[in-house]
């Protein structure tokens, strides 16, 4: 019975694991306030939306080339450092939003890229 228990939770394991799940293997992977999934970041942040916005649209411009932009759903799509990235701004109340960064270079993910652009948008919001 033991046998067959520790088994399934390998197989579990095993299956989230080849599956793009490593943010539940590693308990949502939040630190300090920033969850890692495979290849997108996010973060809350005390700004509002809108500036935020300004924000990641400033910054993406600057580090690459914008290829889609909706302001009214706050999404970005561009070309950074020979990655494909997408960012998204999320209100969560009027003065508090969530942003997303993914960043996949060749379709596999370029976690530390996603984490450069995150940190850039949020420092230049202040």
């Amino acid at each position: 019975m033991k046998k067959n228990m520790i088994l399934l939770l390998a197989g579990v394991v095993f299956a989230m694991s080849i599956s793009g799940c490593a943010v539940a293997l590693i308990g949502a992977g939040v630190a300090g306030g920033v969850a890692i999934s495979s290849d997108t970041v996010k973060t809350d942040v005390d700004n509002k939306a809108a500036d935020i916005w300004d924000s990641a649209v400033y910054t993406v411009k600057k580090m690459g080339v914008v290829t889609a932009e909706n302001k009214l759903k706050k999404t970005l799509d561009a070309f950074v450092e020979d990655s494909s990235v997408k960012v998204w701004v999320e209100e969560l109340t009027p003065k508090a939003c969530r942003l997303k960064v993914k960043a996949r270079k060749n379709l596999l993910p370029n976690i530390n890229l996603a984490h450069k652009i995150s940190v850039r948008i949020i420092e230049s919001a202040k």
